[in-house]
């Protein structure tokens, strides 16, 4: 699948605000999204930007932007914090107890394997070199075994790509009225929409 250009990506996330706001999340009225976060596939690429949405200075929630132009734009959003922020702590206490006094944790990365389905990996280093990696899923806390499952990824689908395309289209132009009402009907199709009761 052909990658979406990172700056496509903001503009959908930035007009997606605006959309969303008039029918689905209206105290995203004002808001605007902040640097995304990558989520990587078990291959580690990248496959959506996460960004958070921000209100008079606070977290009002996040959206994921899909990579992939034959996906649809949006992956999820919801008005709660970004699933890496609200599980981090424990994740990185749990990585800390699992690594011996000689190793250190570097930088971690976040993976996506579908929606609502999210891991945080940590490389284990010794003398800056990295040796292994634990990886655990966010929601659970359970270590993953090093074979991550395949990223969920979803057959081909003519009309499927062709729907995709249009809702770029209609995000990227900010073509409020026929956009607000194909997102309407797909969030309520695919479930994009990811709310507080389900995520909490």
């Amino acid at each position: 699948q052909t990658s979406v250009p990172e700056d496509e990506v903001v503009l959908i996330a930035k007009n997606f605000v605006r959309i969303v706001n008039e029918k689905i999340i209206p105290q995203w009225q004002g808001a605007i999204v902040s640097t995304s976060t990558i989520y990587y596939d078990q291959k580690l690429k990248p496959v959506v930007y996460c960004f958070d949405v921000i209100k008079d200075r606070a977290e009002k929630g996040f959206i994921m932007v899909s990579t992939k132009e034959n996906e649809y734009p949006i992956q999820e959003f919801s008005t709660l914090p970004a699933p890496h922020k609200r599980s981090f702590d424990s994740c990185l206490k749990k990585a800390d107890n699992l690594i011996t006094k000689e190793q250190k944790l570097g930088t971690p990365r976040f993976i996506w394997l579908g929606i609502s389905s999210y891991c945080t990996q940590f490389p284990i280093l010794v003398d800056g070199k990295e040796i292994n990696k634990i990886t655990i899923e966010m929601r659970s806390l359970q270590v993953i075994d090093a074979k991550i499952p395949p990223f969920q990824d979803k057959k081909i689908n003519h009309d499927r790509i062709v729907k995709s395309k249009d809702a770029w289209q209609d995000i990227t132009a900010c073509n409020l009225q026929p956009a607000t009402l194909k997102l309407i009907n797909y969030i309520t199709t695919y479930k994009l929409y990811i709310s507080d009761i389900a995520t909490s």
